[in-house]
């Protein structure tokens, strides 16, 4: 490993949980699809992902100690594996781009109004560099506080608006069409549900053995779903259709929270815990970018080319969406699909073959008997 730190296995559960209760900022690529029915598509959605997520681990555990890179230069070759690797690294930047830009236009949407959002977006960068240098005990220090910290603030921000609640926005149930709940299962499905395969370049730096780190990884992952689960319930309780107008509906929910003048502005404390968030997952995401360029060009150190990703990452950003809107638009009808190909098909393929492979291995051992 180029990285030889180990985390624990309270850091790498509330890592994942972080990674997934992050979405609860930006809802809107999915509830624009389903509406008021989007809480039924979060619980379709992980009943899909939920065979995916068994896949990623039965191949982990196929190459304990290695990570993903380093398992498709085993299973593929030296330079199909490569090939297949530069999908990855062109999904982990992707990610890292679009969240770091999600986190930009929230923050000026927000409490920061008329600033640039690219003097956002460096400083943002370079807390990440930071960190990333510094190794993934860093990058995950602070993730079981900030994991506490928001589930604290959905249940307060919940209790706050409850009197603002009206039960009549979930009806009619299932009056939609059938396509819009296809297309926005499919949409949570890959985003953010099986934005979790970037959770299998850190695992060989957890220090659990294969069991432990299978309870840790779905306890976490049921504290992201959960998390997201109860904040879009919340959504249309106060919002109803209306959610499909906003951008980060989530936080417009919380806006509405009256405590009198003395409380006045309340959510602007709420939007400095959500930014936190966005740190934790687009740092997680700039380290996962870093090691797997370092291992696919079979770099010894990956801390001399953080920075340098970390820039062209701040280029991307700047340059993938003209507008708010088009991004919306791609996170609903655009992504998901790119996505199918990385985070389901190629781990499929993997998947195939690791079975295949230890077949063959098992006929040889029975002939040898």
């Amino acid at each position: 490993m180029i990285d030889k730190s180990k985390i624990t296995g309270a850091q790498f559960l509330f890592t994942i949980a972080c990674f997934l209760q992050s979405s609860t900022i930006i809802t809107s690529f999915f509830v624009k699809i389903s509406l008021h029915d989007s809480f039924i598509v979060i619980l379709t959605g992980f009943v899909v992902i939920l065979p995916v997520l068994f896949m990623f681990l039965y191949i982990m555990k196929s190459f304990s100690g290695r990570n993903l890179i380093q398992i498709n230069d085993i299973v593929f070759g030296k330079i199909l594996g490569k090939l297949i690797s530069f999908f990855y690294l062109f999904f982990f930047i992707s990610l890292c781009s679009l969240n770091l830009g999600d986190m930009g236009n929230f923050v000026i949407n927000t409490f920061m109004i008329k600033t640039p959002i690219s003097v956002i977006i460096i400083l943002f960068m370079i807390l990440c560099v930071w960190a990333v240098r510094n190794g993934l005990h860093v990058v995950t220090r602070y993730n079981i506080f900030l994991s506490l910290l928001i589930t604290i603030a959905i249940i307060i921000d919940t209790i706050l608006v409850f009197n603002l609640f009206n039960l009549q926005n979930f009806l009619p149930f299932f009056d939609l069409s059938i396509n819009r709940y296809i297309h926005a299962t499919h949409t949570i499905a890959t985003i953010p549900f099986g934005e979790i395969l970037v959770i299998l370049m850190i695992i060989p730096n957890v220090k659990l053995d294969h069991k432990k780190i299978k309870k840790y990884f779905f306890i976490g992952f049921l504290i992201g779903v959960i998390s997201l689960l109860v904040v879009v319930f919340r959504e249309i309780a106060v919002l109803g259709d209306a959610l499909a107008l906003f951008s980060f509906p989530s936080f417009e929910t919380i806006k509405l929270i009256d405590l009198g003048t003395s409380f006045n502005r309340l959510e602007i404390i709420f939007a400095f815990v959500l930014v936190m968030l966005f740190f934790s997952k687009v740092v997680l995401l700039l380290y996962v970018t870093v090691i797997a360029f370092a291992q696919i060009f079979n770099l010894t150190s990956f801390k001399a080319y953080v920075l340098s990703i970390g820039i062209i990452i701040i280029v991307y950003t700047l340059n993938i969406y003209p507008s708010a809107m088009k991004h919306d638009f791609a996170g609903s009808n655009i992504h998901p699909v790119h996505w199918t190909l990385i985070e389901i098909i190629l781990p499929f393929i993997t998947f195939i073959i690791i079975l295949i492979k230890n077949s063959i291995k098992k006929g040889h051992q029975a002939n040898d008997r």
